[in-house]
């Protein structure tokens, strides 16, 4: 995620009155939710925005996502193995498996307006 993507989720979390919870590693979201609900007034909105990194391998650097080698293993690893998309960004370190899917298309699209 990018920094002024982040700076507009907590800038409309707090124009709009919303809390932030930020999750616990292993803690039970959905009974956060219900609890949180039980004590929500409006007939509808929004109840809380969560946080969790629990899933998170470390972080993106930008400068490192993008480099070609990495397009180009990622198009081996997919191409010669049964790594998922999703695998294989975790891995590299390139972001959501949609990106690398993304540059995956993009180089076909390349090479084949090479020949």
């Amino acid at each position: 995620m990018t920094d002024r993507f982040v700076t507009g989720i907590r800038d409309f979390l707090q124009r709009e009155d919303i809390p932030l919870v930020r999750f616990q590693k292993g803690q039970c979201k959905d009974d956060i939710f219900k609890q949180r609900l039980k004590k929500f007034k409006a007939a509808q909105g929004v109840v809380f925005a969560g946080l969790a990194q629990e899933k998170a391998r470390g972080p993106i650097e930008p400068a490192t996502q993008r480099r070609p080698g990495k397009v180009d293993l990622a198009s081996l690893l997919r191409a010669r193995t049964t790594m998922t998309l999703k695998w294989i960004a975790q891995r590299l370190k390139m972001g959501l498996w949609t990106y690398v899917s993304n540059c995956l298309v993009q180089r076909r699209r390349n090479s084949k307006q090479c020949k």
